[in-house]
């Protein structure tokens, strides 16, 4: 599977926001933005050019002129990218002083497409980025410019473009400008010194706004001004935080604060966003795993030594002989790993937390650093509800120690074992997997994860499929297995062409046009050999409702006839059988040769069509959506639960898909020690993560990430809203009840970008009113 695909926009450095206001404002140039063409004339199309059948002209769309781009559908390598650009002749070359591009688009189609942005430098050096715009309506998309990649001072070519089009697509574009994000750094930077109590120093920082708009300073200058108070704003926060710790704990040499599971704090580098309280809190479902951060506070001049926290005994409220099981409350130092510079923008590369080192009890920090511990509770089916006290006791050897109260609220419902969510990926060979440990380890992320562990490409993508046996599936069943993959239905030119897939893919392309309609007889001959055992066994094992082939790893338009003839025949044969597959198919088959061929439809989150989606379900097809790059460094942890939780079930997705978990690239040692780790996090060279949800630990253990912890953590509270929207039915009249929790499964965001704040109230009052709902029917 294709690992540079943007999933996560936001994180990715684009912005999509609908289009609205601007119109009013296109004729000014403000301070913080330089217009580069508005398409008003012909003489600004004269400064672009056309490649492999593109075609430009100036229009008119919704009363205003704009340039209209036409893109052709992927036949061939003549029209393999066909592309809209502009060369340094037109184009002013000096961006050091704007961070993004913006474009205002109208896309012009039924389905959702990518707007495919490249940007060259004078060194050749390329940039791109796919964000995706949804049909009827003007778009504004925001792109940063990597200037850390990129020379922004010397630009020299603005290529908009398309990547093997499955259809003609039309695209207009009302205006492209360069724009700086100052104004809202400034005043996100200025609230933050507020939360502080640094009302002087945020007066400051706002007052670099007013110079700006009143041309007393140049933007250079301003982005400078910012820069000063943004390099300080760590170390205020540490002393902020200190100064509320010693509040409540005098007597303390370090300072301990609590931080939301969703939430990062670097070692080193960045901002603190942390709470600093009197006791530490979290609420929890039956059969459920959730987590709290501490994050300790070494002093400015001395390291702390042997850092270790204890638990105390959390007893029930109402009655203190009910203890919370000891051995279902873990504290773990969180380990760091070191990221990579990138194409990709981050605001940050170096150490970051990401494994849970539940091998370690204790470890040093340094002084002036900042270590979290991972906190994580799990409830049993028979946990008794109600409140629990208890207390974390922070050790040390040279900073004495702390004690801090902590509460634990026991929801009374309980979790399913088995999900509703269906959720599908592999699980990688490694050398850091002994002998018989994938075993373990695939029941290790099924029971602690909710993560199905058996290979959608059935361990082999190009030679022969390896299938495991029918009592592995049923085994497994009770443990919460809700998806098996039959059997991985090969893209064409992987039957054909045993090379790499970037040179199988060429080879591909140079084919005649007519060969490359038939799927491979060989292979067709098979697949179906290998179905023709392995249907009988899953429908002889009750297993059948759970199972599907997946197949035809992101197909391209060229493939489509192949992938449908196979499927033909397949469905002959089995025509009860369901096979789903993340070909870029956007019209989810409503438009193409794969609408009869395919059971359902896997589309990148960014790409997910909410609207069309829902049409395709009223047919019987199902539409799930998938991600692969869940890195340590771009992506929000908040984002990531939303995307298998909150928003999973606002969009009405059928199951999540990842391409792995553990592809442990260039690793040849486990993680024996720490903090500072020398895991590299890369599933392959760029990435920071994606694919690679777990570590290896010593002695053949496993570690969990953050990344995994919040996709969990995301499966779970799909569950809360599942449950709601139940009980919700259930609700009879005028019930008060019934519009609070209307008002809750309507609130949920199908578009990814949520604060911690807000998902983490979303999620304790669903739990409160939950266990409101059923109090009630009893």
């Amino acid at each position: 599977m294709r690992l540079n695909t943007k999933f996560l926009l936001m994180a990715a450095g684009i912005a999509i926001t609908p289009f609205f206001s601007q119109f009013a404002t296109l004729g000014e140039e403000k301070c913080c933005e330089k217009k580069l063409f508005d398409f008003k004339s012909q003489e600004d199309l004269e400064k672009w050019t056309t490649k492999q059948g593109a075609e430009v002209s100036i229009s008119e769309k919704d009363g205003r002129k704009c340039a209209r781009v036409f893109f052709p559908k992927y036949k061939d390598l003549e029209t393999r990218w066909p592309g809209f650009l502009i060369s340094k002749k037109g184009l002013p070359s000096d961006w050091k002083s704007y961070d993004r591009i913006v474009f205002n688009v109208f896309f012009a189609s039924a389905t959702s497409s990518e707007f495919s942005v490249l940007i060259i430098d004078k060194n050749d050096k390329k940039y791109y980025e796919k964000p995706v715009v949804f049909p009827g309506k003007w778009t504004s998309v925001s792109i940063k410019i990597n200037k850390d990649w990129l020379d922004a001072g010397n630009i020299k070519e603005l290529n908009i473009y398309q990547s093997h089009p499955p259809f003609e697509r039309t695209f207009y574009i009302d205006s492209i400008r360069l724009e700086s994000s100052i104004p809202e750094k400034i005043k996100a930077l200025a609230a933050k010194y507020e939360k502080i109590g640094e009302k002087e120093k945020a007066s400051l920082i706002n007052s670099i706004m007013e110079k700006l708009e009143k041309s007393e300073i140049m933007l250079d200058e301003a982005v400078a001004e910012y820069g000063k108070f943004n390099s300080a704003l760590r170390d205020e926060q540490k002393n902020f935080l200190r100064k509320q710790f010693a509040k409540y704990f005098p007597s303390g040499k370090f300072a301990v604060t609590q931080l939301d599971s969703m939430d990062k704090v670097l070692p080193q580098a960045m901002e603190i966003k942390a709470e600093s309280a009197a006791s530490f809190k979290i609420s929890i479902a039956k059969n459920e795993f959730e987590a709290v951060q501490a994050l300790i506070l070494s002093p400015e001049n001395e390291d702390i030594k042997n850092l270790s926290v204890e638990i105390q005994p959390f007893k029930l409220e109402k009655n203190p002989d009910v203890v919370f099981k000891p051995e279902n409350i873990k504290a773990s130092p969180l380990g760091f790993v070191e990221t990579k510079k990138t194409r990709s923008i981050t605001d940050y590369t170096g150490f970051y937390p990401d494994p849970i080192l539940e091998f370690m009890n204790e470890v040093n920090v340094e002084k002036g650093e900042i270590q979290p511990y991972w906190i994580r509770f799990k409830t049993d089916g028979d946990t008794k509800a109600g409140i629990y006290k208890g207390a974390f006791v922070f050790k040390s050897r040279n900073a004495g120690n702390v004690t801090i109260p902590a509460e634990i609220k026991v929801w009374n419902f309980e979790l399913p074992k088995t999900g509703h969510l269906k959720f599908a990926t592999s699980v990688y060979g490694s050398g850091l997997i002994p002998d018989g440990n994938k075993e373990k380890f695939y029941d290790y992320i099924l029971n602690n994860y909710r993560m199905n562990p058996f290979s959608i490409y059935n361990d082999s993508a190009y030679g022969k499929p390896l299938f495991p046996e029918i009592e592995d599936y049923i085994k497994r069943k009770p443990m919460g297995l809700n998806f098996i993959p039959i059997l991985y239905l090969k893209l064409p030119r992987q039957a054909l062409h045993k090379c790499s897939p970037s040179e199988s893919k060429e080879k591909w392309a140079n084919m005649p046009s007519e060969e490359r309609k038939h799927y491979p007889e060989e292979w067709k001959k098979k697949l179906l050999g290998y179905l023709d055992k392995r249907v009988p066994e899953l429908k002889k094992a009750g297993l059948w409702d759970i199972s599907y082939c997946y197949g035809f790893d992101e197909a391209n338009p060229t493939e489509w006839d192949a992938c449908a003839e196979l499927c033909s025949a397949i469905k002959e044969k089995y025509p009860d059988i369901k096979i789903i597959s993340t070909a870029y198919d956007q019209s989810y088959g409503t438009d193409s040769v794969m609408g009869k061929a395919l059971t359902g439809w896997i589309p990148t989150a960014s790409n997910y069509n909410y609207s069309l989606a829902e049409k395709v379900r009223k047919t019987g097809k199902q539409v799930w959506w998938y991600d692969t790059d869940m890195t340590i460094d771009r992506d929000k942890l908040a984002d990531i639960r939303a995307q298998l939780g909150s928003r999973s079930f606002a969009n009405n997705v059928d199951g999540f898909l990842v391409w792995t978990v553990n592809r442990w690239y260039s690793n040849k040692i486990p993680i024996i020690n720490g903090p500072y780790t020398k895991w590299n996090p890369d599933s392959c060279d760029g990435t920071n993560g994606g694919g690679s949800y777990f570590c290896a630990g010593p002695n053949g253990s496993f570690l969990p990430t953050m990344r995994a912890e919040a996709m969990r953590d995301g499966l779970e509270d799909y569950e809360y809203f599942y449950l709601l929207k139940k009980l919700f039915s259930e609700l009879k009249g005028n019930n008060p009840l019934k519009k609070d929790a209307e008002n809750i499964l309507s609130s949920l965001k199908k578009e990814e970008g949520i604060k911690s704040e807000e998902l983490r109230e979303l999620r304790e009052n669903t739990g409160d009113l939950i266990e409101k709902i059923l109090k009630q029917s009893k």
